[in-house]
């Protein structure tokens, strides 16, 4: 129609199928009291829609395309799969219980203006975007490495019950961004970040988490062992009296009399063995064992759940951060009870043998002749210096100790406030961490590594060339798989010079800062661009994602010191290594050695 155009059907379904298309310059109202299916088809118009219908059905590269608003209404579901729904300006419903689910590749989008949908539950597998985000539901699930919900400026999103991001899903604002629920809102293996203001959570409990773990066991043997305690089972340490019996078969008698001895001869020689011929002895008891120790590892691990804001965070309700990741540029504010437990495997050390008891006893002598008799002389008999009991018994012995396998973050670089609850950890953790000269606290960082930048010399050179690869693949290839595995990327780019795509929902609202910026700095031919050709990993996005990704899983903390957010720490990273890479004759494309490591002033990306 060259201007309005409106359809009722007071019967039946509307169906617009394989090609056909419905259109209009101007309004385009459909009313239907039953079904609107468009499969293959398109409906559009160069200003408004408004559409009713009972089930609303979008599939099979279907389109709906407003170039001012669009309007809908169903009274029971949308459903949109492997097709678009879209509008220039503000897309909204004028009806309040109807079930909206959104498939993978399915795309929902008011590109300037607002997404304003009250409906009853929500489920995202695909991609929901628009300038602002308000969404007012039942509940909602976005899941998936396509489930993304983002907005440019403000993400808003309400449940009266439960809230899910699960498996990749994102919950991703440009802006600042508001989630409310008033059931549990669950982010397992996801992200909700808000990049350019702050985040806001209330819920009656949060649960950031991992949502798997497979832990395997290497068995480490030791060999043979034998400790002596030199535990005293029982201690003597007496000057044995003449006359009394010291062992089964040996007594301190003194010179050989055929007469009793005197009482005073008695005491003298008595005194004389307490001085002449002390005994000492003790019980030790001694294992002989074998010892294997069965050490935890993680085998295979999905993406840590992740609540991140590169300027504050308050949340407020019970906070769950299990093995998982609440950061923010900012200040960090909760308000309830806060558990961070990190993932924790039992190491197990086994020893088993045998255990008995050994007797050291010192050398005895039977006594001493006096000097002027004939033949005086000592008359001593040695004796064993040990002896064993004869009933050696097993022994077993197992010793059960924690491993932090995973840890918890939950940082904030200006500071951490609670009220409310307590506060409690798992695992290995610091209460306090400090980057150089920026106040930045963290009320458990797992074991995170805190990091002074402005010291050139510390740890770089206690680390070779093999443990930097080794270190730096590890980390790459954990993050490679969060990316691509992430609905804010795409893992197949039909872009040839990158390999990782950014979902274009983020890059149709902003060009970010890329290492172009760094390499049309570097003027040498040898390490420049010049006459060199190379597929990049991604974008400006995908860059910013990487570095801050790597410093966070270093320190817990998203920017370097003195930095005010994630694309200022990039470029300032990129700044720092043009004024270097001459010194330390880097080269684009070639990591670092040790060497060169060892001699930064300062950080850098290369």
């Amino acid at each position: 129609a060259t201007g309005d155009l409106t359809l009722n059907a007071t019967q039946g379904d509307v169906n617009n199928t394989s090609g056909a298309k419905i259109s209009a310059n101007n309004t385009l109202t459909i009313n239907t009291v039953a079904d609107l299916i468009n499969t293959g088809a398109s409906i559009e118009s160069a200003n408004d829609i408004v559409i009713s219908s009972r089930d609303l059905t979008n599939t099979s590269n279907g389109l709906i395309r407003a170039n001012d608003s669009l309007t809908l209404h169903w009274a029971r579901a949308l459903k949109n799969t492997t097709s678009k729904i879209a509008a220039k300006n503000d897309i909204k419903t004028s009806q309040r219980s109807g079930s909206l689910t959104n498939h993978a590749s399915g795309i929902i989008t008011a590109q300037n203006g607002t997404l304003d949908l009250t409906m009853g539950s929500l489920t995202n597998y695909g991609g929901i975007g628009a300038n602002r985000v308000e969404l007012d539901t039942s509940g909602v699930s976005n899941s998936g490495g396509s489930g993304l919900i983002m907005a440019n400026s403000y993400l808003d999103v309400r449940s009266t019950g439960n809230m899910y991001n699960l498996d990749g899903g994102s919950l991703f604002s440009l802006g600042g961004g508001y989630l409310q629920a008033k059931g549990t809102i669950t982010n397992s293996s996801a992200d909700i970040e808000t990049r350019g203001g702050d985040l806001t959570i209330d819920a009656n409990r949060l649960v950031n988490k991992i949502s798997s773990i497979e832990v395997a066991y290497r068995n480490e043997g030791n060999g043979q062992h034998t400790e002596n305690f030199g535990e005293l089972l029982v201690s003597e340490n007496e000057n044995y009296l003449a006359y009394k019996k010291i062992m089964d078969d040996l007594y301190y008698i003194g010179d050989s009399d055929d007469e009793p001895p005197s009482e005073s001869y008695a005491k003298y020689v008595t005194e004389k063995a307490e001085k002449d011929y002390p005994l000492s002895w003790y019980y030790e008891k001694v294992i002989s064992y074998t010892q294997s120790t069965s050490i935890p590892y993680v085998l295979k691990r999905s993406a840590q759940g992740r609540i991140l804001s590169a300027n504050n965070i308050v949340i407020t309700g019970n906070i769950e951060n299990e093995a998982s990741i609440i950061s923010a540029v900012g200040g960090l504010n909760h308000y309830g009870e806060v558990n961070t437990p990190s993932s924790i495997a039992q190491q197990v050390t086994t020893k088993s043998g045998t255990e008995f008891v050994r007797q050291s006893r010192s050398g005895v002598c039977t006594g001493t002749d006096s000097a002027d008799r004939e033949g005086a002389g000592e008359r001593c008999v040695s004796r064993a210096t040990e002896y064993y009991y004869e009933n050696a018994g097993s022994y077993s012995d197992i010793q059960s100790t924690p491993v932090t396998l995973i840890n918890s973050t939950f940082t904030g670089n200006n500071r951490v406030t609670g009220k409310g609850g307590s506060f409690s950890s798992v695992g290995t953790s610091d209460t306090i961490a400090s980057l150089a000269a920026q106040e930045k606290a963290s009320e458990t960082l797992g074991s995170a590594t805190d990091i002074d930048f402005s010291d050139p010399t510390q740890a770089p050179q206690a680390f070779n060339d093999a443990q930097i690869k080794s270190r730096r693949d590890a980390i790459f290839d954990d993050v490679f798989k969060n990316l691509v595995s992430s609905a804010l990327f795409n893992g197949a780019s039909p872009n040839p010079n990158y390999l990782v795509e950014t979902n274009p929902l983020l890059t149709s609202y902003e060009n970010f800062i890329s290492s172009d910026y760094l390499l049309n700095k570097l003027t040498s031919d040898s390490v420049g661009r010049d006459g060199k050709a190379a597929v990049r990993l991604g974008d400006g996005f995908l860059e910013q994602q990487l570095v801050r990704d790597q410093i966070l899983a270093f320190t817990g903390f998203q920017t370097i010191p003195d930095s005010i957010s994630i694309e200022d720490t990039y470029a300032t990273l990129m700044n720092n290594a043009v004024n270097s890479y001459e010194d330390l004759e880097l080269r684009s494309g070639i990591a670092l050695s040790a060497a060169q490591i060892a001699q930064l002033q300062k950080p850098i990306v290369w």
